[in-house]
């Protein structure tokens, strides 16, 4: 349990602040609220999430 959930955290949030950067997306508090920045935010959490179940995946069939 811990060898999957460990390295998927780490590389979800990794993901996530690397494509927020990327994006041009400042930090939640400085959002403009705007449809733009939510839908770059939506975008950076989804990938994030695709990243490192790509990255566990193999490890919790594994598991199973």
């Amino acid at each position: 349990m811990i060898l999957s959930s460990v390295p998927g955290w780490a590389v979800y949030f990794w993901w996530y602040e690397l494509s927020k950067t990327r994006l041009g997306v400042k930090y939640e508090e400085e959002i403009n609220k705007s449809y733009s920045d939510i839908f770059k935010l939506m975008f950076c959490g989804g990938s994030a999430g695709v990243a490192s179940w790509c990255l566990v995946y193999p490890l919790d069939i594994m598991n199973t």
